[in-house]
């Protein structure tokens, strides 16, 4: 499959076009700094641009079969509306090159009222005082995607880490989260690459934890 991976040179991004490549997926990525990457392989294609530029982006897509997206920026930083700012584009350009499958990655900070009641008040402390931005900013290009015409999925991993690929997650529209539940990055691309063909999760907005 060929498939476009924005946001690859994040932690989750890491992962997904390491995974792809190894499963022999056909990939290209979309990086403002290619050097970030560290990656170099005869199936992967780097773009550089940016996801703000629709003509890097129009470069980028055309030819794909598949969209994943683990755009995103650390946290306490400025979000500058960059999910707000890049669903459109993507969308677009999807439609445009007849691209009609989208997974996004979000976070669980957009989805608090999963949490338990002690995570929930964290959460929304850790909200108020560095997220909140970041939060307004994916809620306002959810919004946006829900009415668009592509096959998108969304996807809300619980805490991140760096830890080992398992298999071992659980993931689905309402799956029970309690204390502070974790998933690391590696189980959550490949989540994301197995979701790719699945059609039951389109239109769908999936958890996935341990």
């Amino acid at each position: 499959m060929r498939i476009l991976v924005l946001g690859a040179t994040g932690g989750v991004g890491k992962e997904v076009v390491q995974q792809a490549l190894d499963q022999g997926h056909e990939l290209t990525v979309l990086v403002r700094t290619p050097e970030k990457l560290r990656v170099s392989h005869p199936k992967l294609r780097c773009v550089q641009g940016d996801v703000l530029d629709p003509e890097a982006v129009d470069d980028a897509i055309q030819g794909t079969d598949a969209v994943i997206s683990t755009l995103g920026v650390p946290p306490g930083q400025p979000s500058n509306g960059l999910i707000k700012r890049s669903i459109p584009i993507i969308v677009e350009a999807m439609e445009r090159y007849r691209v009609q499958r989208l997974i996004f990655t979000s976070g669980i900070v957009v989805k608090t009222s999963r949490l338990s009641f002690l995570l929930r008040i964290i959460m929304r402390l850790m909200i108020r005082i560095q997220l909140f931005d970041q939060v307004i900013d994916k809620k306002s290009g959810e919004e946006y995607l829900h009415k668009s015409n592509v096959n998108w999925t969304l996807l809300y991993p619980s805490i991140l880490t760096d830890g080992p690929l398992t298999r071992r997650y659980r993931f689905g529209e309402s799956i029970k989260l309690s204390g502070v539940p974790k998933v690391s990055r590696a189980d959550v691309a490949d989540l994301i690459l197995k979701l790719i063909p699945d059609k039951q999760s389109i239109h769908r907005e999936l958890f996935v934890s341990y």
